[in-house]
């Protein structure tokens, strides 16, 4: 699948460039590129100790980072068309594709891509379906327990993502949200694989100027890699320890408020995004053998205000700032010590429609 949805990407981003949009059946195809530069005060989402830890060089486990802070650059291309393929109702193809280059530390760099196909059913049902592929994310280096030796952490990730959604009256509007990944780490990592299946739902009140949604999902995470060894933790780096069971659900809620205006006479908007989510581990392991896991919950909190305004007809800048972090309890002690972080990002993003 990984292979076949590169291809199609690739195939999709040289029709859009070759060929114009009335050429294609009579719908209309649209080519935007966008570039967003973005820092990042905790690239690897160090807790306080483990920040310490860097800054006076006595880690344990060190991670080939220059530095804690970072600029990222993101630089995407994507390609929709829209036709009537099902007598009068419309169709949208999207194929996008996503490098992202870190400035002082490369071995952050990764890729994604994504298809998306969204359907018109009737005047107020569509439903829609996303493909999305995560390219080899970095985390950080750790201990491997049967080499006995450190080395870098990281995963793909596949992710389908189906959406159902009902308007019943032009102001309000009603998304039934399903959603499954699949984490594959590299070869030294593989006990942490999972398999991620969600499922939820979102409300949407338009009443221009304002858009308001509010949104709830359930998810439960199946640590598939983990093979149940028996075997007692002991030392006081825990967080490398691979002999845990990550299985756990996780309860997620989200608003946006967007609200539209125009800035000298340029169509502009301001969006606030708020999510939290409440993940809960599931082990049945006792806490001797599984401190990690046995009665951990994770609390993760997500706050992002951006302002976008519309240069012309093709292009448009956003600037935005996002700022992130988790608190985790447990009865033991160093969980909180090594997971808990926070996190501050900026970004200005330039987007531009070729045709």
């Amino acid at each position: 699948m990984k292979h076949f949805s590169l291809t199609v990407l690739l195939l999709c981003l040289s029709c859009a460039v070759s060929l114009k949009a009335d050429d294609l059946f009579g719908g209309e195809l649209s080519v935007t590129l966008t570039y967003r530069s973005t820092y990042n005060s905790n690239l690897l989402n160090y807790s306080v100790r483990d920040r310490n830890r860097f800054l006076d060089d006595i880690e344990s486990h060190t991670s080939p980072i220059r530095s804690l802070d970072d600029v990222r650059s993101d630089f995407k291309i994507s390609a929709s068309y829209v036709a009537k393929f099902l007598s009068d109702r419309k169709t949208k193809l999207t194929a996008t594709g996503n490098f992202a280059h870190h400035i002082m530390d490369p071995i952050k760099n990764f890729g994604w891509t994504s298809l998306t196909m969204s359907q018109e059913l009737t005047k107020s049902l569509y439903s829609s379906l996303n493909y999305f592929y995560d390219i080899n994310y970095y985390i950080r280096d750790y201990k491997d327990v049967h080499t006995d030796q450190k080395h870098p952490c990281g995963f793909d990730m596949d992710q389908w993502t189906a959406k159902l959604g009902y308007r019943p009256v032009k102001p309000l509007e009603f998304v039934g949200i399903g959603r499954f990944k699949k984490y594959a780490y590299n070869k030294y990592f593989t006990e942490y694989d999972s398999d991620y299946i969600e499922g939820g739902g979102e409300v949407i009140y338009r009443n221009y100027p304002w858009r308001l949604a509010a949104g709830y999902s359930l998810a439960d995470n199946d640590n598939v890699g983990y093979v149940g060894l028996d075997t007692q933790i002991s030392g006081v780096d825990l967080e490398d320890s691979e002999e845990g069971n990550g299985d756990y659900q996780q309860d997620a809620y989200w608003i946006t408020v967007r609200y539209a205006f125009r800035m000298m006479g340029k169509r502009a908007r301001v969006l606030l995004e708020t999510e939290l989510r409440d993940r809960y581990y599931t082990t049945d392991r006792d806490i001797d053998r599984d401190p990690i896991h046995r009665s951990r919950r994770d609390v993760v909190l997500v706050l992002d205000v951006s302002g976008r305004i519309n240069i012309n007809n093709y292009m448009t800048i956003t600037v935005g700032s996002k700022y992130g972090n988790r608190r985790s309890n447990s009865l033991k002690p160093i969980v909180a010590r090594v997971k808990d972080y926070d996190r501050t990002m900026g970004y200005i993003e330039f987007s531009y429609e070729l045709f």
